[in-house]
Protein backbone atom coordinates (compact mmCIF):
# COMPACT_ATOMS: atom_id res chain seq x y z
CA UNK A 1 0.00 0.00 0.00
CA UNK A 2 2.70 2.40 0.87
CA UNK A 3 3.61 2.44 -2.78
CA UNK A 4 -0.15 3.02 -4.18
CA UNK A 5 0.65 6.88 -5.35
CA UNK A 6 3.74 5.25 -7.68
CA UNK A 7 1.10 2.76 -8.99
CA UNK A 8 -1.59 4.88 -10.14
CA UNK A 9 0.97 7.56 -11.20
CA UNK A 10 2.44 4.86 -13.44
CA UNK A 11 -1.46 3.53 -14.34
CA UNK A 12 -1.92 7.28 -15.60
CA UNK A 13 1.10 7.41 -17.07
CA UNK A 14 0.02 4.50 -19.27
CA UNK A 15 -3.37 5.67 -20.23
CA UNK A 16 -2.08 8.66 -21.34
CA UNK A 17 0.75 7.17 -23.69
CA UNK A 18 -1.98 4.83 -24.95
CA UNK A 19 -4.98 6.14 -25.05
CA UNK A 20 -4.43 10.07 -24.99
CA UNK A 21 -6.08 10.68 -21.69
CA UNK A 22 -6.25 8.92 -18.44
CA UNK A 23 -10.02 6.79 -17.69
CA UNK A 24 -10.79 7.19 -14.28
CA UNK A 25 -10.74 9.83 -11.90
CA UNK A 26 -8.07 9.98 -9.37
CA UNK A 27 -9.89 8.59 -6.23
CA UNK A 28 -11.44 6.08 -8.34
CA UNK A 29 -8.12 4.78 -9.66
CA UNK A 30 -6.81 4.72 -6.03
CA UNK A 31 -9.84 2.56 -4.68
CA UNK A 32 -9.25 0.12 -8.02
CA UNK A 33 -5.59 -0.18 -6.88
CA UNK A 34 -5.83 -0.25 -3.47
CA UNK A 35 -8.45 -3.26 -3.74
CA UNK A 36 -6.22 -4.94 -6.25
CA UNK A 37 -2.94 -4.69 -3.80
CA UNK A 38 -5.02 -5.73 -0.88
CA UNK A 39 -6.38 -9.17 -2.83
CA UNK A 40 -2.86 -9.55 -4.29
CA UNK A 41 -3.44 -8.95 -8.07
CA UNK A 42 -1.18 -5.63 -8.11
CA UNK A 43 2.38 -6.27 -8.79
CA UNK A 44 5.45 -3.81 -8.96
CA UNK A 45 9.01 -4.34 -9.72
CA UNK A 46 11.80 -2.58 -8.24
CA UNK A 47 15.28 -1.70 -9.72
CA UNK A 48 17.49 0.12 -7.24
CA UNK A 49 14.78 0.79 -4.73
CA UNK A 50 12.60 2.57 -7.96
CA UNK A 51 9.33 1.11 -8.65
CA UNK A 52 9.81 0.80 -12.42
CA UNK A 53 7.38 -1.49 -13.35
CA UNK A 54 3.90 -2.41 -12.97
CA UNK A 55 0.97 -5.17 -13.71
CA UNK A 56 -2.11 -6.06 -11.99
CA UNK A 57 -4.31 -8.51 -13.01
CA UNK A 58 -8.85 -8.94 -12.52
CA UNK A 59 -9.47 -12.72 -11.33
CA UNK A 60 -12.42 -14.90 -11.64
CA UNK A 61 -11.92 -17.18 -8.97
CA UNK A 62 -12.14 -20.49 -9.53
CA UNK A 63 -12.00 -19.38 -13.56
CA UNK A 64 -9.20 -17.58 -14.49
CA UNK A 65 -7.50 -14.48 -14.82
CA UNK A 66 -7.19 -11.76 -17.22
CA UNK A 67 -3.28 -9.62 -17.21
CA UNK A 68 -3.70 -6.35 -18.01
CA UNK A 69 -2.18 -2.43 -16.72
CA UNK A 70 1.37 -3.80 -17.40
CA UNK A 71 3.42 -1.05 -17.72
CA UNK A 72 7.06 -0.71 -17.58
CA UNK A 73 8.65 3.25 -17.10
CA UNK A 74 10.17 4.18 -20.79
CA UNK A 75 14.17 4.96 -19.11
CA UNK A 76 13.93 1.14 -18.03
CA UNK A 77 12.04 -0.75 -20.96
CA UNK A 78 13.52 -3.71 -22.87
CA UNK A 79 15.31 -4.71 -19.68
CA UNK A 80 13.29 -7.35 -18.76
CA UNK A 81 11.35 -5.96 -16.04
CA UNK A 82 8.09 -5.87 -17.10
CA UNK A 83 8.79 -9.68 -17.89
CA UNK A 84 9.89 -9.95 -14.47
CA UNK A 85 6.81 -8.32 -12.45
CA UNK A 86 4.50 -10.22 -14.83
CA UNK A 87 6.11 -13.66 -14.69
CA UNK A 88 5.59 -13.27 -10.60
CA UNK A 89 2.18 -11.93 -10.84
CA UNK A 90 0.98 -15.00 -13.48
CA UNK A 91 2.85 -17.63 -11.07
CA UNK A 92 0.98 -16.21 -7.93
CA UNK A 93 -2.30 -15.85 -9.64
CA UNK A 94 -1.92 -19.86 -10.99
CA UNK A 95 -2.01 -20.80 -7.31
CA UNK A 96 -5.85 -19.87 -7.02
CA UNK A 97 -6.61 -20.34 -11.04
CA UNK A 98 -5.60 -22.93 -13.85
CA UNK A 99 -5.57 -19.96 -16.87
CA UNK A 100 -4.21 -16.81 -17.22
CA UNK A 101 -4.73 -14.68 -20.10
CA UNK A 102 -3.25 -11.58 -21.68
CA UNK A 103 -3.96 -9.17 -24.37
CA UNK A 104 -0.89 -7.31 -25.76
CA UNK A 105 -0.76 -4.07 -27.73
CA UNK A 106 2.15 -3.18 -30.02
Amino acid sequence: MSDLSTLAEMQVAMEEELFGRASMDDASLRELLAWQVRRGVANLAEHEGVVVSKAEATLLKGTGAHVGGVYTKPAFRGQGFGTACMGDLCSRILGEVDLVALSVDK
